[in-house]
């Protein structure tokens, strides 16, 4: 729900919806959460299908632990100290 409130204010003022007045607090985090949308759905539709064909949790929990852990590292930006 937060996500749709964010995205509808943007949308409609251009600016970011900040529910705590605190200037510390940068509501950014939830346009950054909005990834996590889709990927929770892929995890759903992977646990789901193992669940059916195996009749066991285990094979769509590794399954969706290694999806998750692959889209983390794939997303995570490092650098080198020189």
């Amino acid at each position: 729900m937060l996500l749709v409130l964010q995205y509808g204010t943007l949308w409609l003022t251009g600016k970011l919806f900040n529910p705590v007045p605190d200037p510390g607090f940068v509501p950014l985090s939830t346009i950054v959460a909005i990834q996590f949308v889709p990927l929770l759905a892929i995890v759903a539709v992977i646990a789901t299908f193992t669940w059916r064909r195996t009749g066991s949790s285990l094979p769509g929990a590794l399954i969706a632990g290694l999806f998750v852990t692959w889209y983390i590292v794939a997303g995570t930006a490092t650098q080198v100290a020189f």
